[in-house]
């Protein structure tokens, strides 16, 4: 190191101390990503279903609730554009269909290569639970959208059941809606 010029030195340290600097911001940014994005999409996502299903009714303790009912876009598509976007406004979903069959509930872009995940909906404690399915994208389940997407749909599903002063007691598929047998609190 004595016959090493002093810039050859300044230019290793340097580099190491902005390989360092940078990898921090990284990480540090994708733990907010993890947290605050998905989260915002949670309740975002919740805020749309329970808004979907306020004209709901529940007849004879079941209600019934049709795919239209939790289409979960937060943003309309451009030309193309389908799944989770980020933008200035954070993150948005775009283009997306909700499915729903006596296997569970798909999400997914319209032709199901880009963007698929799958949840079976049960009922724990009163309560929907969806049981998000593996699978999917790995960059999606890695910043955990697919969870939280889901986890919106049971959060306004359970809201408009909790604003009635009702809780599930059962959950039935069907192709093209879910019933949930509902019980006062």
């Amino acid at each position: 190191m004595a016959n090493m010029p002093k810039w050859l030195l300044v230019l290793i340290i340097g580099s190491a101390s902005m390989c360092l600097c940078c990898g921090g911001v990284g990480v540090y940014a994708g733990f907010k990503i993890r947290g605050s994005g998905p989260n915002s999409l949670t309740k975002n996502v919740a805020s749309i279903v329970e808004t979907s299903l306020a004209d709901n009714q529940v007849t004879n303790g079941m209600l019934v609730i049709a795919e239209r009912d939790l289409v979960v876009n937060t943003a309309v598509a451009a030309d193309g554009d389908t799944g989770i976007i980020a933008d200035t406004e954070g993150f948005q979903i775009a283009g997306l269909t909700t499915t729903i069959s006596p296997n569970g509930i798909v999400i997914a872009s319209p032709n199901g290569s880009s963007t698929s995940f799958a949840a079976k909906p049960m009922v724990q404690n009163g309560k929907v639970d969806m049981h998000v399915e593996p699978g999917g994208n790995e960059l999606i389940n890695l910043f955990t959208f697919n969870e939280r997407i889901f986890d919106g749909l049971e959060r306004g599903i359970n809201n408009t059941l909790a604003a009635q002063g009702l809780q599930a007691v059962s959950i039935t598929l069907h192709d093209g809606s879910l019933s949930i047998e509902t019980a006062p609190v």
